[in-house]
């Protein structure tokens, strides 16, 4: 649905109705309602309403603004403003996500707050290319810590390259189940990240509309005392809480990010392994993976701001074939769960699994976090480790690397 507002002089020529110099008539239209009247209104012939409803929103906007001399009496000059700016017609390469991150932050910092991105790149996307596909996890994982989140963009490739409606030939299918399995995970668990976000996306709508403060806006905005976060560009806040550092480069596994100083008593928190980082003396520049196939395709560089005590950072992962050293109160962070039997004891649990030839890595604890059988879990690819609460009397041990 969009929003048209309709101010006219002195007639309404879509009613030949009499409407005050000073009144605003508003309409909630759909696409092809607004074709039939505006098509009127605006003087403006159009052979088909599909024709129009395919236009880009500013094209479309464009062409029901030209209403002739806005001088003579009897004009009615038509204000359409989209829900939301087109970001252009953008293209399918990493090049184009950078412009189009950095475009995004300039735009709601002049005061559109509702701003948003073609996910993918509106052109140039071929489904099958390893490339593309590579491209479109990363766009994702700016794009749903964007205003509104959307994936949008005519593709090729695939067995529906020619589409085809009533409206002619779309493209390829954009759909996410498109892109291969490994790219479809990677992308399923941003958009559930977005989902578990609504009520806090929400919150941040309704401050836009109090006070017209920015949701995606620069490091600066919020930390405007911090002489690193105004030079960062690549980085942004979603609301005051989570800074989000995509990967822009394409072939990249890791980039820098900065994180800017914090007070005492709180710290940067990864959203995906939970450890914590203090700026409480300064910004600091830590260097963070970005993995391009695995489990960890589905990770980047994301942040919450934790207000509190935080777990102390898990020490790195060491092997030992011959025993194991558990590491208390610590579980795995990222890796793959094999296998799980009831365990009497960690010594049990480090037996069976120096007994299988499989198995890499082992938790031992409550099976349900705090309550449940002592059991052991056997790992495998295990990339990182988290700290856990006392509470949760959980170890881990590393037996045989991945």
């Amino acid at each position: 649905m969009l929003r048209y507002e309709i101010r006219a002089s002195e007639v309404d020529r879509a009613t030949n109705t009499p409407i005050s110099v000073d009144s605003t008539v508003m309409f909630r239209l759909t696409m092809a309602e607004s074709v039939a009247r505006f098509a009127v209104v605006s003087d403006v012939a159009v052979a088909s309403a599909c024709a129009v409803a395919s236009m880009p929103v500013n094209a479309f906007e464009n062409t029901i603004n030209r209403t002739g001399d806005t001088n003579t009496d009897d004009t009615v000059t038509v204000v359409a403003p989209s829900t939301t700016p087109s970001p252009g017609r953008t293209s399918s390469n990493f090049d184009n996500l950078k412009q189009q991150f950095r475009a995004g932050l300039n735009v709601v910092m002049s005061g559109i707050a509702y701003w948003t991105t073609d996910i993918g790149g509106y052109s140039g996307g071929n489904i099958d290319d390893p490339n593309f596909r590579e491209l479109i996890v990363r766009w994702f994982q700016w794009g749903a810590f964007c205003p509104l989140f959307r994936l949008h963009g005519r593709r090729s490739g695939g067995p529906n390259e020619e589409g085809g409606d009533a409206c002619g030939a779309s493209g390829s299918s954009n759909e996410i189940w498109n892109f291969g399995n490994e790219s479809e995970r990677a992308i399923v668990r941003v958009m559930r990240l977005r989902e578990q976000l609504r009520p806090y996306v929400m919150q941040q709508y309704e401050k836009v509309a109090a006070d017209g403060t920015p949701i995606m806006r620069p490091l600066f905005f919020d930390f405007w005392m911090d002489p690193g976060a105004q030079r960062v560009d690549d980085e942004l806040m979603f609301g005051p809480d989570y800074l989000v550092a995509p990967q822009l480069e394409q072939g990249a596994t890791s980039r820098s990010v900065f994180l800017p100083r914090l007070p005492a008593g709180s710290y940067w928190q990864n959203v995906f392994t939970e450890v914590v980082t203090d700026t409480s003396h300064g910004g600091v520049n830590i260097t963070e993976a970005t993995p391009l196939s695995g489990d960890g395709f589905g990770t980047f560089p994301l942040y919450k701001i934790s207000r509190g005590i935080p777990y102390p950072t898990p020490p790195s992962l060491t092997c030992d074939a011959s025993k194991c050293n558990f590491l208390k109160n610590t579980d795995k962070a990222i890796g793959d769960e094999d296998a799980f039997y009831n365990s009497s004891s960690p010594a049990d649990c480090c037996a069976k699994c120096l007994a299988s030839p499989t198995c890499q890595s082992i938790v031992w604890g409550p099976f349900d976090y705090t309550s449940g059988p002592d059991t052991c879990f056997f790992l495998s690819n295990v990339k990182s480790i988290k700290t856990v609460p006392v509470t949760q009397n959980r170890t881990f041990a590393c037996v045989r690397a991945a």
